[in-house]
């Protein structure tokens, strides 16, 4: 067994002096003290317990270096641990700062394309990332389009420019508002948005509310015209139907019957149309024939009435009553059209020789064929007023040669008023027109004895109307 000098030697004699020369000195004076002790010299208890102390303090200084040693690299790692807290800090509160709002931005495009507006208008309040405000007024937008607030949506969609679809939702917003505002009836403020919004059709919403302004100010010709444009819009074809009838009878209230034919004959299906078209035909032969009665054409006239529905009336007179009257008033029905002579008219041209024996000599003359008109108007009374005109004509000269003598054409005007038949229709300025058995006869004599002292002048004429023709229209 080794003394414990042994061991310290032996684990001298193993160490590196490069490793700690000092240390290797010190343990060579160790060795090398018992050989200068004199003997004299003791390991006294002091001395010992000094020794213990010195050992100890040794080994305590040799303890302390090896905790400061253990220390060391502990620090070292808690450093690390720090510095990587710090980035990791540092990392969190950058991506808080940039990549949360973004996620949001992110979220929110989401939603709209979902179609989920208001989510979407949530997560862009505040945010001042790239377009997010305009997106924030088309989310805005859309969501005043769904609570229906359409002027809300069109101003909010234009301020939102040309983001995704805004110009056609602010179309949109517009027709929709002109929508509305036509059916509060506010059509000129309809109309301005239609016209702005150019969305859909447009032109026809123009045309329908136009139509409403006409048909307010009760010009139904031009609603009719509208409502045409505005056709498969609302209730257009069913107002211009509408349109057509009510115009219709106002044109047959007005009396133009052709025009306001036409217009039930647009209503091919509605049968109070219908009957009033046919009603049309029957009301302008109705005032042709009324025209004729006024006109004092009887004669066509009562052939007209008969022609007509006997129940049929217009400004309260039926043709019923028309036909009665006339029938009461026959023999001047009978009297009214054109009468001609079927033979020659004869003159006569004759002097007379007054300062002598009163022989006399004339020439029988001949004129070709005349006419009289005759026209009867029957008054509210009863009684009739004549009238006409008789064409003829009558010789004003005498000559030694009948191809020498002088004729003049001239006329007779009616106008008498009877409640019968007259037997004499004219008699002024040298000339007569009386009726009997059915015919009339003019007569004309003038006798001039101031021409000449020696001869007196006899000049007359002779007309028989007795062909009779209708009255012309």
């Amino acid at each position: 067994m080794l003394s414990s000098d042994s061991k310290e030697t032996e684990a001298t004699a193993g160490a590196s002096p490069n490793d700690n020369p000092d240390k290797g000195k010190t343990e060579q004076n160790r060795e090398e003290a018992p050989k200068e002790d004199d003997g004299n010299t003791k390991d006294t208890p002091q001395n010992g317990a000094e020794n213990d102390k010195g050992n100890e303090e040794a080994a305590g200084c040799d303890h302390a270096n090896t905790a400061e040693e253990a220390k060391m690299p502990r620090l070292k790692k808690t450093a690390i641990i720090a510095s990587a807290s710090v980035v990791i800090v540092a990392a969190i509160v950058v991506g808080l700062t940039f990549g949360l709002p973004r996620l949001q931005y992110s979220n929110a495009i989401n939603a709209i394309d979902n179609g989920s507006y208001a989510e979407a208008a949530s997560l862009l309040e505040g945010s001042e990332i790239e377009d997010a405000p305009w997106q924030l007024l088309y989310c805005q937008g859309m969501i005043s389009l769904e609570e229906k607030d359409y002027a809300a949506a069109a101003s909010l969609f234009q301020q939102a420019g040309d983001l995704r679809d805004a110009p056609q939702q602010y179309s949109r917003s517009c027709y929709l508002e002109g929508e509305k505002l036509r059916e509060t009836g506010d059509y000129a403020a309809a109309i301005e948005l239609f016209n702005e919004s150019q969305f859909d059709d447009y032109q026809k919403q123009v045309a329908y509310c136009e139509a409403e302004q006409f048909l307010t100010a009760g010009n139904l010709e031009s609603a009719i015209a509208a409502f045409t444009k505005a056709s498969g819009t609302r209730d257009a074809d069913q107002k211009y139907l509408d349109t057509c009838l009510a115009f219709g009878k106002e044109c047959y209230e007005d009396k133009s019957f052709y025009e306001a034919r036409q217009y039930f004959l647009k209503i091919s299906d509605n049968e109070e149309a219908q009957q009033l078209a046919e009603a049309c035909v029957t009301a302008e032969a109705f005032v042709s024939a009324e025209d004729l009665y006024k006109e004092g054409k009887l004669d066509l006239a009562q052939q007209a009435f008969k022609e007509l529905p006997s129940n049929f009336s217009l400004d309260g007179v039926t043709v019923a009553q028309r036909i009665d009257t006339l029938s009461s008033h026959q023999a001047f029905v009978d009297l009214c059209g054109t009468w001609s002579t079927s033979d020659a008219p004869t003159g006569r041209s004759k002097q007379i020789w007054s300062s002598g024996d009163g022989r006399s000599e004339w020439w029988d003359l001949e004129y070709s064929s005349n006419d009289l008109t005759i026209a009867c108007i029957i008054k509210d009374n009863g009684d009739v007023q004549i009238t006409g005109t008789a064409h003829y004509q009558h010789p004003r000269t005498y000559s030694t040669l009948s191809s020498g003598v002088k004729h003049s054409s001239t006329s007779a005007s009616i106008n008498l008023t009877a409640s019968s038949i007259p037997s004499t229709f004219y008699d002024k300025d040298d000339t007569t027109i009386t009726y009997k058995n059915g015919a009339f006869t003019l007569k004309y004599k003038k006798y001039d004895d101031s021409y000449s002292m020696n001869f007196d002048y006899e000049y007359t004429a002779t007309f028989i109307y007795d062909k009779h023709t209708p009255s012309s229209q």
